[in-house]
């Protein structure tokens, strides 16, 4: 099998009197080499060590008594590529047209898998959250914000949407909580003389950017206009 090939297999495991293990870096892995990793519970199979050329073993400091799979393979293929890097001044023997076959093969491989993905999704329901609001995924669009020159810009318009920090003449989120210059992804939904503020929400804002005096004491000023007390259960 493998060993006919030319590969030298190395497997993770304790070493004994008659096989030393060996730490990565002390493996030749310029050659052609298959790796075994052995889960934590009963290692690599007895029948593996015995045909393994090398162990290899990680050393760890403290208290812990071994790495969990993933966590081996990825320290021991790390080094490997390091030292094959080191050595060779490249990860692998392919030439540029066996490189560009396999990549070929790939391509093929996944070729209109996306647009058959995509089919898929878009033939689901709508998840629970959008049948609560009676929207299909069609008639939901978001906001798309972009940092451009210093300046927020604000791509799409939003539909189906309110501002609960909207008073009826000021977002308050625009006055008090964003950066200077940051409009409401929401502005599109501000309709001068009608009011979609909404107190407990507007309370978590301000609680989430933390802008100190001024909102806790323009909620305490709200909420006492309103008759409910910034304390009040929701």
């Amino acid at each position: 099998g493998l060993k006919r090939r030319g590969f030298q297999i190395v497997a993770t495991a304790l070493g004994t009197p008659e096989k030393l293990s060996k730490r990565p870096d002390e493996i030749d892995w310029t050659r052609p080499t298959v790796v075994v990793f052995g889960n934590e519970l009963e290692g690599v199979s007895a029948e593996v060590l015995e045909l393994a050329d090398a162990y290899c073993e990680i050393p760890i400091d403290g208290f812990v008594e071994s790495y969990n799979v993933s966590v081996a393979a990825s320290l021991i293929l790390w080094e490997a590529r390091r030292l094959r890097l080191e050595a060779l001044g490249a990860h692998g023997d392919l030439e540029p047209a066996e490189k560009n076959v396999l990549r070929a093969v790939y391509y093929l491989r996944n070729k209109g898998q996306f647009v058959s993905y995509a089919s898929q999704l878009l033939r689901r329901e709508p998840p629970q959250w959008q049948q609560d609001r009676k929207l299909s995924w069609g008639e939901k669009e978001f906001d798309v914000e972009t940092y451009v020159d210093g300046k927020y810009v604000r791509k799409l318009k939003a539909k189906n949407v309110v501002c609960h920090l909207w008073d009826g003449e000021t977002c308050l989120g625009e006055k008090y909580l964003y950066k200077e210059g940051r409009p409401c992804r929401y502005a599109r939904a501000h309709q001068p003389g009608r009011s979609t503020l909404n107190l407990e929400k507007l309370r978590d804002q301000a609680a989430r950017y933390q802008v100190g005096h001024k909102i806790p004491e323009l909620l305490e000023n709200m909420c006492n206009r309103s008759g409910r007390s910034p304390l009040s259960d929701k």
